[in-house]
């Protein structure tokens, strides 16, 4: 959904706030200009963001919003207090601005695990580990600039209930690898209540063992492997782009198996690619079991070799029939190259035994670019899996998944599909151009009648309201 903005105050709409936890006071915002009616205020870009929402005493408690993630201003009507938001990466920005939050504890560089004191920013950390150890539940750690090697962020969590520790860094501040246990599963206890936010990942994100409740938002990423954990939210990241034998290789694709409550909210999966005669199986996010609910929503995925995600049955002690996964409101662009180029493998329902059957999985209200759609490339049989109103790129049926109110391009497949001709998008590209916002007049708008609890998507991925009957794909027009 997309929202002209010019007055706050006059344009609003009820909006959700951003997924997962709470906004960190992070943004700064400046005066640009005043006049006896208006307050023009400022800001920096804030990386990872997918767009912006406003806020004023007038207008409480409703927000306004704009999914234009290069705007720096907004002009509000006279207010006591007004609020500027980051959407997917958990920042806000109020003024008059309050105080910024005192970091705790610091790590740097230079800094000695032998000295490092609690409360004396003089005196940093060198490692990740040590800061945790002397942090306090709820306290922010200073990332400083510069480059850290591999970070063990291993041994017992804090139970801090709720309050996170938070590591905070600049793009400026490039962290080699991070890893919470030796291996993967739930074998081992781990470190718990902890955000990564802002710094750059030059490698991966290792998260094993049972290094519960985490939240990794607006981090600048190679890959990630989360094997076991409970309850982590990824939002307003980038991931990619990595390379399966040459450099960047990033150590390895992105990974989730056997998770309970795992949201990855507004992410970017990019340039997963395969070396040329490697041979090498590659693709955006590789999947395996659940062991609760999980979600994937509100994301891009382009340029993925072989698939945007890949739901496996590789390993046999992460089953699919203990949980499940909704993908929700994302857009999938090109796949390829693995046998042949281009591919239409956005999504991958099955393959490599001797797992358990992929099961339980919800694809509802995504937009697939010209050509993509959903595949099932060896493995068993699946059950349980329903694709419900999403746009597709291209027709091939997979036997064992069942259509409700599809739109598909150049076919049909299930009940109550549609064929179309081309496809209903702003900008069509298959790649980082991708705008899979509806043009006006197209066929997916209000197509998607029913309202039992699979049709029942409250937002798009826009976070904007959807009404029934329901936009086909990841965007709900203005009425």
């Amino acid at each position: 959904m997309r929202w002209s903005l010019a007055l706050v105050a006059l344009a609003l709409v009820a909006i959700v706030p951003s997924a997962g936890g709470d906004p960190q006071q992070g943004m700064h915002l400046r005066l640009i200009s005043e006049t006896e009616t208006t307050i023009t205020l400022g800001w920096d870009p804030v990386p990872g963001a997918i767009g912006y929402r406003f806020q004023s005493a007038v207008s409480a408690p409703k927000w306004s919003h704009t999914w234009d993630a290069t705007r720096t201003a907004v002009r509000f009507a006279r207010a006591d207090w007004y609020r500027v938001e980051a959407i997917a990466v958990l920042d806000v920005g109020s003024w008059p601005e309050p105080p910024p939050p005192t970091a705790a504890v610091a790590v740097a560089p230079s800094g000695n695990d032998s000295t490092c004191v609690r409360g004396d920013l003089a005196k940093p950390c060198a490692t990740f580990r040590r800061a945790y150890e002397i942090a306090h539940c709820g306290d922010l750690v200073h990332v400083a600039d510069g480059s850290y090697a591999r970070q063990d962020l291993q041994g017992p969590d804090k139970s801090c209930s709720g309050g996170y520790v938070v590591f905070k860094g600049s793009r400026a501040a490039v962290v080699d690898e991070i890893k919470t246990a030796e291996c993967c599963g739930r074998a081992v206890n781990g470190p718990d209540w902890i955000e990564l936010n802002g710094f750059t990942l030059r490698n991966r994100l290792n998260g094993w063992g049972q290094a519960d409740n985490w939240r990794v938002i607006g981090i600048d990423g190679g890959s990630f492997d989360i094997n076991g954990p409970a309850n982590w939210l990824l939002s307003g990241n980038d991931w990619g782009p990595c390379s399966s034998n040459t450099a960047p290789t990033c150590n390895g694709q992105n990974f989730a198996g056997g998770v309970s409550n795992l949201v990855i909210d507004g992410d970017t999966f990019h340039d997963f690619t395969i070396t040329p005669g490697s041979g090498a199986h590659w693709e955006c996010l590789f999947i395996t079991g659940a062991r609760g609910a999980n979600v994937i929503r509100n994301s891009r995925f382009w340029n993925c070799e072989t698939y945007g995600i890949y739901f496996s049955s590789f390993h046999s002690d992460h089953r699919y029939s203990t949980g499940s996964w909704t993908v929700e409101n994302n857009w999938f662009g090109r796949t390829c190259c693995f046998g042949s180029s281009p591919r239409s493998s956005a999504i991958n329902l099955g393959g490599s035994s001797p797992g358990e059957p992929v099961q339980n999985v919800l694809i509802r209200f995504n937009s697939f670019a010209p050509g993509q759609t959903l595949v099932r490339e060896g493995g068993p049989t699946g059950s349980n899996l329903r694709a419900v109103g999403n746009i597709f790129g291209a027709s091939g049926c997979v036997a064992d998944v069942s259509y409700f109110y599809n739109l598909f391009r150049g076919g049909t497949c299930g009940q109550s599909g549609l064929t179309i001709s081309e496809m209903p998008y702003v900008n069509g590209s298959d790649g980082a151009a991708m705008d899979y916002h509806l043009r006006s007049g197209s066929p997916a708008e209000r197509y998607v009648a029913p309202t039992s609890s699979d049709y029942a998507l409250a937002i798009d991925i826009d976070r904007q309201s959807r009404s029934s009957p329901r936009d086909a794909g990841s965007d709900e027009l203005l009425p």
